[in-house]
């Protein structure tokens, strides 16, 4: 008896210290971390923003739903405290060094038509998605708005254990993009309600003029993307200028369900070197389709 008693005291304090190093892992943030939610010093995320310092400084988001379109001119780190903080609405990003963490963002009910929106007013290098998701936005879960008025750049953007689900134009449009990898997401349905002039996918990339650093997407899983009615696929990548050289990896990537499974528009640009690799991919039908062989 007395010797199950030790044991069982044994097991009480290796449980006790268990729970204590996990209870540290979700609560050690920096001192300088500003916290937001009920009873918090901050109800709104964009208040938090606003008194941050713009070094990176963390903005815990405790559980619940917020319903902001946030404007992040600062260098922060936005992370929700548990796996149930909603943003229902945007968030625009000015900034370098976005960090989002365990962020459900959600454009049920709300006026935002994207989840992230990448600023035309200037130049972005640095945006880190991870454990987040981009569900129900009427346009894209993630965009960047460059164009020919504003031919601003975007520079490395990684997503990383992301679900994109259900968004009507594209999961992810990117323009003048140098730097992309996705790795461990998953797109399903993206694209289905895309019209008929326009290219609805999981992910579409206008890639940047020159050569470019990388174009990388790991082990995420492609599932019914697309509108067979409009020039649609899984993943489709564009230039409209003459002077690109590059290379876009898939490695171990799952294909499903899509109306297309790749699509490139570049084939036809004379001083275009494009190189599609593709590694232990499931379900491809073909590597490379070219987008005007795709008009209905």
């Amino acid at each position: 008896m007395k010797k199950y008693l030790t044991s069982l005291i044994i097991l009480c304090f290796v449980l006790i210290g268990t729970l204590s190093v996990l209870s540290g892992c979700q609560t050690n943030y920096p001192d300088s971390a500003l916290f937001v939610g009920k009873g918090e010093k901050y109800e709104t995320i964009q208040s938090a923003i606003d008194a941050s310092d713009a070094s990176g400084q963390y903005i815990v988001v405790k559980s619940g739903s917020y319903k902001e379109n946030l404007f992040i001119s600062k260098t922060v780190k936005i992370v929700g405290k548990s796996n149930s903080v909603t943003l229902n609405g945007s968030a625009t990003i000015a900034a370098d060094g976005v960090y989002f963490e365990k962020i459900a963002f959600s454009g049920k009910d709300v006026d935002a038509k994207n989840g992230i929106v990448i600023s035309p007013d200037k130049d972005v290098t640095g945006l880190n998605i991870f454990h987040c998701s981009f569900k129900g936005y009427s346009e894209c879960g993630l965009v960047s708005l460059a164009n020919e008025e504003a031919p601003n750049k975007f520079n490395a953007l990684t997503i990383q254990e992301t679900s994109f689900v259900s968004n009507k134009l594209a999961g992810i449009k990117m323009n003048n993009i140098k730097s992309f990898v996705v790795e461990s997401c998953s797109f399903k349905k993206n694209g289905n309600d895309a019209p008929e002039d326009a290219v609805g996918c999981a992910i579409s990339l206008d890639l940047i003029e020159g050569k470019y650093s990388s174009v990388e997407v790991h082990s995420t899983d492609f599932k019914q993307n697309g509108n067979k009615n409009s020039r649609s696929a899984a993943f489709s990548c564009s230039h409209k200028n003459n002077s690109f050289d590059g290379e876009i990896v898939f490695d171990d990537c799952l294909f499903e369900g899509n109306s297309y499974d790749v699509i490139s528009g570049m084939e036809n640009q004379p001083d275009t070197s494009i190189d599609i690799c593709v590694i232990n991919a499931r379900g491809l039908r073909t590597d490379v389709k070219k987008l005007d062989e795709n008009k209905n």
